[in-house]
């Protein structure tokens, strides 16, 4: 998949997690391809409970990308997430995409710079070895009502 073919699928708006709940947030997904091979594990915790969140090509538009949506199977995955606050529900305040990307906006709603994962000691003798990614695990947000 080209880079203009991967920037070109959307989440749909209407399939964001906790949409039409009332919430401040809101969580979008990253559809999976161009350079991020490895799809990334994300689960919600709500009311104690932990579910993983799955693939499903339905969450996503491809009519603007020439990819066919049938030709991505349920082992596709989910490359990862943004999260938008309710005072603008199309800009993301943060941003985690792959094992290691992540982007978040100070108080003027500015980006600062984009954070990548960072490798320790990776040149000494004493080899260590270092997961590629680790789950994300989120909880629903509080159940105070956006105005």
């Amino acid at each position: 998949m080209s880079w203009d073919q991967w920037q070109s699928i959307r989440f749909r708006d209407d399939h964001s997690l906790w949409f039409g709940e009332g919430l401040r947030f809101r969580m979008q997904l990253f559809h999976l391809g161009f350079t991020i091979k490895k799809p990334v594990k994300i689960y919600i915790v709500d009311g104690g409970q932990s579910q993983e969140l799955s693939y499903d090509p339905a969450l996503f538009d491809y009519s603007r990308s020439g990819v066919d949506n049938r030709d991505a199977g349920a082992d596709t995955g989910i490359a990862g997430f943004r999260l938008l606050f309710h005072t603008d529900w199309k800009r993301d305040v943060a941003a985690f995409q792959g094992a290691s990307y992540f982007r978040a906006v100070d108080g003027e709603l500015q980006y600062g710079m984009s954070q990548r994962g960072l490798a320790i000691d990776c040149g000494l003798r004493d080899r260590r070895s270092f997961r590629i990614s680790s789950p994300i695990i989120l909880s629903v947000p509080p159940r105070t009502p956006a105005s």
